[in-house]
């Protein structure tokens, strides 16, 4: 008999041993069918692993086979088959299935639990009965609110109009009494409407009127709702806030980039010159900017308008080098260095001597008469330009030398320039070839010395780009070569210098030397662009070259820390503690971008917006 027991006690431990192995090979999905051979079938072991392997695998009819075959087992007479665990299995369906038939599944739920939701307000129906269920449509039209503002504000009912009511009103502006035009005048917020100049019209002509700088509307107005007003009141051309504000509104939008589209800029300064010609004395200052914008701008393009020239010098001045002092009264008289960019994105003009020098040699070298600017130029003075302009032209040496002091004859015979021509572009493209134009005299020989710069080293290095006056000492050149030319040394001329060398992406500094004078430019191809966006982890950094296109090998460096663009392009910086680094560069090649982020601290944050009908707010009322 202790033999027996000790075999069985063996036995019970070694089927224990191989119940939990089984459970382990039920759990792992790659072997949980397999597993359930090891079963006894009809067992109730082998129904609930069954039906639950369907249910894991979401074999539904397979699921309610087994659990059908199972429920009939457990309803024999003889031998039948516990039902232990089939309540877990069909719970477990019921919450499965929500998802796909939330009512159906509660329903199930609440008659298998046997809840009951009885419990009620006593006053609740008789509540929900006395409360609407729709808004009279009389109580919200427009003529009760109309009585509704006339009783709130007897004497100004239109003050408590809102939206297109109150924009219709400007359809009755003629009728409007002072108080009426006063108060649109500073409460209206939108310009685009057709009863707005006639409105600004009347307030301009009451007993006292409203100034031009001080209604709020003014900024709002279109160029042709200001050309209205200036036919309606032709004193305002003197105004300089109008002439301003008229010129800034035939700028074009931010689509057009002056400093990339020269040509887009000298079409915006051609019709600024247009209005230009019509200001009065009073806003000489402003004429004078637009003028010599203009200039400068056409002689880029290689035109010279000699009538544009001859009225811009004709503007009155104080003291000049060159130009005679006009006897005109002071507040007429052009102030330079006046600032109106707001109108024409061009700087203060500060000095116009070199930009008179310039088209003076252009008209004068190739004309043998002066007589266009013998009124604004002391005579003696003009000869001796003419002279030299003709000289530097290549004229008659013997004729037009014998007209100036021989002495600055043999100066200017001796004097050696290297000049950079007007219209240089500002921005190149990548792909762009390189060609500049220089202005040459008395140089021979011209040595081209061309360095390649490593902007993105400079960049992480100083925190800004390189400038033409970096340091050379030490450095070797990458290209070099020379020139030679045969014109007479007096004789200035044009010369377009192509540069092969600067090839692709990158920077370069381009040396010019000719004996004892030298000229240098810096020469960057390509651009790099980064555009942040904030995310839930970090930021996003994608970068995209001059034009427009998306750059997919770019890097961005943050002091100590490199992060690269995934498959897409972009670059993602997380959030980091301890006030990581918000500052650095985003490279691509040879060329490099400053690069700064908001705070890389997290920041949690939810935004929510639930919207309810009227009806799902009645009190005691079910709401979804």
């Amino acid at each position: 008999m202790r033999k027996n027991l000790f075999c069985l006690f063996l036995s019970c431990a070694a089927l224990h041993a191989d119940y939990d192995g089984f459970r382990e090979r039920f759990a792992d999905p790659a072997t949980r069918t397999a597993s359930l051979a090891e079963l006894i079938p009809g067992s109730r072991e082998a129904y609930f692993r069954t039906a639950l392997d369907h249910q894991l695998a979401g074999r539904e009819a397979e699921f309610a086979k087994t659990l059908a075959d199972w429920k009939a087992a457990s309803e024999w007479k003889e031998n039948s088959i516990s039902a232990n665990g089939m309540t877990v299995l069909e719970n477990r369906q019921l919450l499965m299935d929500y998802q796909k038939n939330p009512v159906q599944s509660l329903t199930a739920l609440i008659r298998k639990l046997e809840l009951s939701f009885d419990d009620e307000r006593a006053d609740a129906a008789a509540a929900a009965e006395s409360l609407p269920t729709r808004i009279d449509p009389g109580l919200i039209s427009e003529a009760a609110f109309e009585a509704a503002a006339a009783e709130n504000s007897p004497q100004q009912p239109y003050s408590e109009y809102q939206g297109e009511r109150r924009l219709r009103e400007l359809e009755r502006v003629e009728e409007f009494d002072e108080a009426k035009i006063r108060w649109f005048l500073e409460n209206l917020d939108r310009a685009d409407l057709p009863g707005v100049v006639p409105l600004i019209d009347r307030a301009m002509n009451l007993k006292k009127p409203a100034k031009f700088s001080d209604i709020p509307l003014r900024e709002r107005l279109t160029s042709n709702q200001l050309l209205s007003l200036l036919e309606l009141h032709p004193q305002l051309r003197g105004n300089q806030e109008f002439a301003l504000l008229y010129l800034g509104k035939l700028r074009p939008g931010a689509e057009v980039d002056f400093e990339r589209d020269p040509l887009a800029h000298a079409a915006h300064l051609a019709s600024c010159r247009e209005f230009a010609l019509s200001l009065p004395p009073a806003l000489n200052s402003l004429k004078a900017h637009v003028f010599f914008h203009h200039l400068r701008l056409q002689a880029d393009l290689g035109n010279y308008p000699l009538d544009d020239f001859l009225t811009f010098i004709a503007l009155p001045r104080g003291r000049h080098p060159l130009l005679k002092t006009s006897d005109t009264p002071d507040q007429t008289r052009i102030q330079l260095d006046s600032d109106f960019a707001a109108a024409t994105a061009c700087p203060p003009v500060s000095d116009d001597l070199k930009l008179l020098q310039s088209h003076l040699q252009h008209f004068l070298g190739t004309n043998d008469s002066a007589a266009d600017f013998a009124p604004f130029i002391e005579a003696r003075e003009l000869a001796n330009l003419h002279a030299r302009a003709r000289l530097l032209a290549g004229a008659d040496s013997a004729r037009w030398g014998a007209m100036i002091d021989p002495a600055d004859y043999k100066s200017l015979q001796e004097e050696a320039r290297i000049d950079f021509a007007p219209g240089a572009p500002v921005l190149l493209d990548a792909d762009a070839t390189v060609a500049l134009k220089l202005d040459l005299k008395n140089t021979p020989d011209l040595l081209i010395r061309i360095y390649a710069l490593d902007l993105p080293a400079q960049l992480a290095r100083n925190g800004t780009e390189p400038d033409v006056g970096i340091d050379l000492d030490g450095l070797v050149p990458h290209h070099e070569r020379r020139l030679s030319f045969s014109q007479a040394p007096i004789v200035r001329h044009r010369e377009t210098i192509g540069l092969p060398e600067l090839s692709g992406a990158g920077a370069w500094l381009v040396d010019f030397v000719s004996g004892q004078v030298s000229a240098r430019v810096l020469v960057r191809k390509g651009q790099l662009i980064p555009f942040i966006e904030r995310t839930a982890t970090g930021q996003v950094v994608r970068v995209f070259d001059e034009k427009g296109n998306a750059v997919m090998n770019a890097t961005a460096k943050l002091g100590r820390e490199i992060l690269t663009a995934d498959a897409t392009g972009r670059i993602t910086i997380p959030n980091a503690p301890n006030d990581p680094l918000t500052t650095g560069i985003v490279q691509a090649g040879k060329l490099a971008a400053p690069l700064e982020l908001e705070s890389r601290a997290d920041r949690i944050e939810i935004y929510s917006r639930f919207f309810l009908d009227r009806e799902q707010l009645l009190a005691d009322q079910e709401a979804k």
